[in-house]
């Protein structure tokens, strides 16, 4: 039938129960997931901003290195240039004094970075200084630079190049200075004494490098200068590095971490040797300061997280608890429902009872008596004189209305409990209820059952007979339908009761005619509804404007079936 489908199935509150735990975990698993992604972006940029700040770092310190080595390299080769046109201007080794004071001055005079120049000569340990001034240093400068005088004998291959020594001292001059040698054809050797300053003038660029260090190495790991521009300390002539650390040695240029063994820390380091003179320019930078720095890039992708995260956490916690106390709510409801249902279930129990109790005491005491009293009634007027007519005619008026009355109360007593259905079961009792609407009014009834007379199981045909009589008062009340059709279909293991009309139907569509509005249908269908649940069965009803299908399903439970079908008018 066309129109509009009303399902009540008895499982309806707890198919509702369920789809709302449904919704609740799956907005459960939205929210994990919007949690689980915030904090994958939040992770993905801080691990980004870590590796732009390790490279961004590692690039410092290698450009930092390359730029402090070409600038130290050349300031030594001013020193070395000066030393070149010493050894020029000496025509006739051994010179005289004079001469060497003389070609000692002609070349500090155009260095521009040399603080003292001076040569040693081995055979008389004689040491001639002369300071930028032109002038001689005094004999106490001299015995301090006595370091520098050469051993004695024949100069080697690897002396030919420049000579750098350790950093030294001056009496009375709180700079320290670099000694940078070049060996002469006579087996002296002139050398440059180079201020620290002149090395640290080309560190500007280190103030990239967070707390860094820029350190002077000679090839065999003496450390020469150490200088923090942060900090402004120095430190000239340090210990040696060991073997293991001189991994700068194996290449021109590049970086590596290693831990300092001076202060056992790590560092992240790059380095740059010079082609031309024997040092090694370093920088190091302490992990530490660049985690800090990294620390202070990351602060928003970390302030992010832990706000997005707290957020996230307190909507989840309120959410969570209001998902358990709407869980505990829907529980509470379902068990509500249940107890509901199992009370009404009692109640129309009870009430059949008490219906088939009425019934029969209508039917047995109260029928009874009314026909001893309609047999009394004869008796009067069997007795009653002829000449007493108006006694007579009140005395048949009496029967009358007794046997009216003993009708209806029979009839009372059959719709309270049909004696048919505990008898002959639910097929003469369907047979019945369409007599007798038959005879109540003008609608002609239709029987569509099964030809066998075994009978359903009995914990059925109570409630299916209850169905019908309620569909069969509802057709005669308010359907103004013609005509009516009750259908019972056995198929497998389901029992179908079909009561179907040709009337207005029962919404308010504006159509013609009394319609009931389903919500205040009355109790009836709720009833109906009522029986089916408790039996684990299902109510449709098919209504429109052309007509209304009333539809009870039940299963068996296994009980054989009924086949056949016979057709009754």
């Amino acid at each position: 039938m066309s129109g509009v489908d009303l399902h009540l199935d008895g499982s309806a509150v707890g198919d509702g129960v369920s789809s709302g735990c449904l919704q609740l975990r799956r907005e459960r698993r939205l929210l994990l997931l919007a949690l689980a992604l915030l904090v994958g972006i939040s992770v993905y940029l801080i691990e980004v901003e870590r590796e732009a700040t390790w490279r961004s770092a590692e690039d410092g310190v290698l450009n930092v290195a390359l730029g402090l080595q070409v600038s130290s390299t050349r300031t030594l080769e001013h020193s070395l240039s000066s030393l070149q046109r010493f050894a020029l201007g000496v025509h006739a080794p051994p010179a005289s004094r004079e001469q060497t004071l003389a070609a000692l001055r002609d070349a500090i005079a155009i260095d521009p970075v040399s603080a003292f120049l001076g040569v040693a000569t081995p055979a008389d340990g004689r040491i001639v200084i002369v300071g930028r001034s032109g002038e001689e240093a005094r004999p106490e400068m001299s015995a301090a630079a006595a370091a520098l005088v050469p051993a004695p004998g024949r100069a080697t291959a690897q002396d030919a190049g420049p000579m750098i020594r350790p950093f030294i001292s001056l009496p009375n001059d709180p700079e320290a200075y670099l000694p940078i040698g070049l060996r002469l054809p006579d087996g002296a050797m002139a050398f440059a004494l180079v201020a620290a300053r002149s090395l640290m003038a080309g560190t500007e660029s280190m103030r990239l490098i967070p707390d860094g260090w820029a350190t002077w190495v000679r090839p065999d790991g003496a450390r020469l200068l150490e200088y923090s521009r942060a900090r402004g300390e120095v430190d000239v002539n340090g210990p040696t590095l060991p073997a293991s650390f001189l991994r700068l040695r194996s290449s021109t240029f590049g970086t590596f971490s290693a831990v300092d063994p001076s202060d056992g820390l790590p560092y992240l380091i790059g380095y740059s040797r010079s082609a031309t003179l024997p040092f090694v320019v370093s920088i190091s930078a302490p992990r530490a300061a660049l985690f800090r720095e990294w620390l202070s890039r990351a602060l928003a992708p970390a302030v992010v997280l832990l706000f997005g995260t707290g957020a996230v956490l307190i909507f989840w916690l309120r959410l969570r608890a209001t998902l358990l106390r709407q869980q505990k709510l829907l529980r509470q409801r379902e068990q509500m429902l249940r107890e509901l249902q199992e009370l009404a279930g009692r109640l129309l129990s009870l009430q059949d009872d008490e219906r088939r109790r009425i019934g029969r005491e209508l039917h047995d005491s109260t029928v009874q008596l009314l026909a001893v009293l309609e047999f009394n009634l004869d008796r009067l007027v069997a007795s009653a004189d002829s000449t007493q007519r108006n006694t007579r005619a009140l005395l048949k008026e009496c029967v009358a209305l007794e046997d009216q009355c003993s009708a209806e109360l029979r009839t009372t007593s059959y719709l309270l409990h049909p004696p048919l259905l505990d008898e002959l079961g639910l097929l003469s009792a369907l047979r019945w209820l369409a007599d007798g609407l038959r005879q109540r009014s003008d609608i002609r009834v239709e029987l569509d059952l099964p030809q066998s007379t075994q009978r359903l199981p009995r914990e059925l045909e109570l409630p299916l007979f209850r169905v019908a009589q309620e569909a069969l008062n509802n057709v005669h009340r308010h359907s103004r339908s013609p005509t009516v059709v009750i259908r019972l279909r056995v198929t497998g293991k389901t029992v179908t009761l079909e009561v179907e009309d040709a009337g207005c139907g029962i919404l308010d569509d504006g159509s013609q005619g009394p319609a009931i509005p389903l919500p205040s249908a009355g109790i009836g269908l709720g009833s109906m509804q009522l029986r089916m649940r408790q039996l684990g069965g299902k109510l449709t009803i098919e209504t429109s404007a052309k007509g209304t299908c009333v539809r009870a399903q039940l299963m068996l439970a296994g009980k054989p079936g009924i086949s056949g079908r016979a057709a009754a008018g």
